[in-house]
């Protein structure tokens, strides 16, 4: 039955790619997002894999080489210029355009950008330690709107994470980061809390990128899963 009403019941129904609740809500089959979760660790593993033993290139160079192949094959190309207009041509959105607005597609977008965030991260803590032959250490100075490039952060929240930070003496009192600190060894639960742990990637990519971000280069709408299903189209 494809109900709530029994016991034996089914409340969705797979069909090409999708999922239908009994109440016409859609989502995306839980497993075609775990493969496209596959597919952002593969891309950034088999990178990592490729330059251990020796680089061509900058590691600038490697990192946005492989967050473009990334933001390519979940959004299209696009760019800070035309992302609000272009069509989103082979790429992962772009096989889904009967998704609708619903709770259950929300969740599964976050996760999905949440997910190539971590990996956005896992490359650049990587490709320094390659670099190095040691761990990450950095010296950048966070601004009061550092973190503003993240999608849905404010001016005000910004400036909250920054201040949760230097409590946490990520941050020294002129708002430099601790070259001390190991990151992989922090309690992100308690430095960040409920309101921002869901966006701790994304936190960490910032911190380490600092003098070379000027904008939002990877993060925020224009490469955003949940803005090309969802935001989008309103």
């Amino acid at each position: 039955m494809w109900s709530s009403n029994y016991s034996n019941s089914f409340q969705w129904f797979g069909f090409v790619g999708y999922e239908i609740h009994y109440t016409g809500q859609i989502r995306v089959r839980k497993s075609s997002i775990l493969k496209e979760k596959t597919k952002q660790k593969e891309v950034v593993n088999n990178i990592l894999k490729a330059i251990k033993f020796g680089k061509r290139k900058s590691d600038q160079t490697v990192q946005e080489s492989a967050i473009n192949r990334l933001i390519g094959m979940s959004v299209g190309r696009i760019n800070m210029n035309d992302f609000d207009k272009v069509e989103n041509d082979m790429c992962w959105v772009n096989g889904f355009l009967k998704l609708n607005d619903n709770p259950h597609v929300r969740a599964q977008l976050k996760d999905l950008d949440k997910c190539r965030a971590k990996q956005f991260s896992k490359l650049i803590r990587e490709t320094k330690k390659i670099s190095n032959g040691m761990p990450i250490k950095v010296r950048n100075r966070i601004s009061k709107v550092a973190f503003c490039p993240i999608n849905g952060i404010s001016e005000k929240q910004s400036l909250q994470i920054r201040n949760l930070l230097q409590k946490s003496e990520i941050l020294d009192m002129n708002f430099y980061v601790n070259s001390k600190v190991d990151f992989e060894e922090l309690n992100w639960d308690l430095i960040l809390g409920i309101e921002f742990i869901e966006i701790k990637e994304e936190i960490l990519y910032l911190l380490l990128n600092a003098k070379q971000i000027k904008g939002p280069l990877f993060y925020g709408k224009p490469y955003s899963y949940f803005y090309h299903v969802i935001e989008k189209k309103v």
